[in-house]
Parts: C-alpha cells; structure tokens; sequence
C-alpha cells in the first residue's frame, strides 16, 4: 500500500481504494498507518509529494508548474506555499 501511495503522486488513489486494495476497513487502514509510520495516511502521502518534489527539483530541469503537476500538486504556486510553509521555522 505504501508502494502503491509513492508510485500514484499524479492521481492518488482515496483513503478508501487504499483500504481495499490491503484488503482493510478504512479505520484499520488508518492503525496500521498510525501504528508502523506514525502518521496518517494523509500525512504520509504528504511527506511522499514533499520529498519527490525536492528531488524533482535537484535532478531535473523542470520547472515549478510541471513539478507541481508531477507530485499531485494543482499548480507551481500551491506546490511553493506547501513547501514555504513545511519548511518555516519558528
């Protein structure tokens, strides 16, 4: 199911077509989640887009708007205030 999470950026599958696809409740889905990585799976997936767009950004030429589109994001601005406010520090 992780697997499946980092390989759908683009086009997630839902909370619930996860939770089928591992044969669980969607409640059961959100233990194991909490329970293994300590985070939801919306978190998770989350943490997933991040971290591909940073390595987007570091190994490629794309710029802002097609890495966007590449992580799940709907734009290169949504994409820059995600990443501006994960990355603040207070």
């Amino acid at each position: 199911m992780v697997a499946r999470m980092a390989a759908t950026l683009e086009a997630p599958p839902s909370r619930a077509e996860l939770a089928r696809g591992a044969n669980l409740s969607e409640r059961s889905l959100n233990r194991r989640f909490q329970r293994d990585l300590g985070q939801s799976p919306a978190r998770y997936r989350q943490s997933l887009r991040h971290a591909r767009a940073r390595d987007l950004a570091r190994h490629t030429d794309l710029g802002l708007d097609e890495n966007a589109l590449r992580c799940g994001f709907s734009s290169g601005s949504a994409l820059s205030r995600v990443l501006l406010v994960s990355t603040r520090v207070v």
